[in-house]
């Protein structure tokens, strides 16, 4: 059983067979549906929790409804998807819908988000022992409590000690603390070792195809606890990791509709790995002044593929903002000429960028975060 939600944690890209299972839940099929929802089938499905509130389908269906899309945006909306999750939290804590979809904002509903976070530790308090929980709970924590979540990973850790993914989450929550206050520069090196040992764990427990999900933040973790030997070495794995091609038997009782989604986003975080090697390459290069072979990384980390291939690739900006501050405009001007192939949620900062630099002006100040 996967940890924690695959399509929020890791995107497509990052899927493996067992993911497929989870995502191929009676559960989960359910709440997919729900996006699709006219208006008066959500009439009907509201009718049918009237009168019979224990109706797990049709809360999945109107859970799936209320989060998608523009809906997602909508108050009304996500007052009715907040009563739904919060009847899951309360009614079905161990639901496989709660590993994809319990978002309550804090800053939007504080009251919400307090009642969910009394009843996760209500029912840790009751079930101790139970992993599902534990995994349910932290996802549900929002970023001001990562104290705690980052606590109830390390107690399903302690419980769970083989399962690759409570050290994959144990990471990522880590090297959010990295740089605290956020933005601001300074390097917590601590955590980032903590972060570190966590995503080698991670790396050393999961398979042998899905080893890319640790190893693309490898890299840029060892960079920043200070171990440049080690950022080298994960770099050029990156580099060099192919995911292993799946067999007959794998693949036996999976969706292949869902199969071919796995198996188009392999080529995306192919191209995620390459990106963030040639970005650590091009740091370290900075930090021993080869500014030639930093500027030629910056240009190899997008991956001459097509834009289909590149739709999940998260550009890094650092190796960019790092060489600006060295004058280098005219690399970073073609790097982001580049990245506007494929990163759709920041075209339109692209394009402001790309004017100010070919009008010769400055960017603002912390324009890369």
């Amino acid at each position: 059983m996967a940890l924690s939600n695959p399509l929020r944690t890791f995107g497509l890209a990052g899927l493996s067979l067992v993911d497929c299972s989870v995502l191929a839940d009676e559960t989960y099929t359910q709440y997919e549906a729900g996006a699709v929802l006219a208006e008066e089938e959500v009439v009907e499905l509201e009718g049918r929790l009237a009168s019979d509130p224990d109706d797990t389908s049709a809360r999945a269906q109107l859970l799936g409804y209320y989060s998608d899309g523009e809906r997602y945006w909508n108050r009304p909306a996500q007052v009715k998807k907040t009563e739904h999750t919060l009847w899951f939290i309360r009614n079905a804590p161990d639901s496989e819908i709660l590993q994809w979809e319990q978002d309550v904002d804090p800053c939007d509903d504080p009251a919400a988000y307090l009642e969910g976070k009394r009843m996760w530790m209500e029912h840790l308090e009751r079930e101790p022992g139970d992993l599902v929980f534990f995994r349910n709970a932290a996802e549900f924590m929002s970023f001001e409590d990562s104290d705690l979540t980052i606590e109830l990973l390390r107690q399903g850790q302690q419980r769970d000690p083989a399962n690759p993914e409570w050290a994959l989450q144990l990471g990522m929550w880590l090297s959010f603390e990295i740089e605290y206050p956020p933005f601001s520069g300074t390097i917590d090196v601590e955590i980032a070792e903590q972060a570190l040992v966590q995503y080698e764990r991670a790396y050393e427990l999961l398979s042998k195809r899905d080893k890319g999900r640790a190893l693309e933040e490898l890299g840029r973790i060892a960079l920043l606890a200070g171990q440049t030997g080690k950022a080298r070495d994960y770099a050029e794995s990156m580099l060099a990791y192919r995911a292993s091609p799946w067999d007959s038997a794998e693949l036996a009782g999976i969706d292949p509709a869902l199969i071919d989604q796995v198996k188009r986003g392999t080529a995306s975080k192919h191209a995620q790995l390459h990106h963030n090697a040639h970005i650590v390459l091009g740091k370290l290069a900075v930090a021993q002044g080869e500014l030639k072979e930093a500027k030629a990384r910056l240009l190899r980390a997008v991956p001459e593929l097509p834009a289909s291939d590149l739709r999940w690739l998260r550009p890094d900006l650092s190796l960019a903002q790092s060489l600006l501050e060295r004058g280098q405009r005219k690399v970073v001007l073609k790097y982001f000429k580049l990245c506007a192939r494929f990163w759709q949620d920041g075209r339109r900062r692209l394009e402001n960028w790309i004017v100010l630099l070919r009008n010769g002006r400055d960017l603002p100040r912390s324009w890369y975060r």
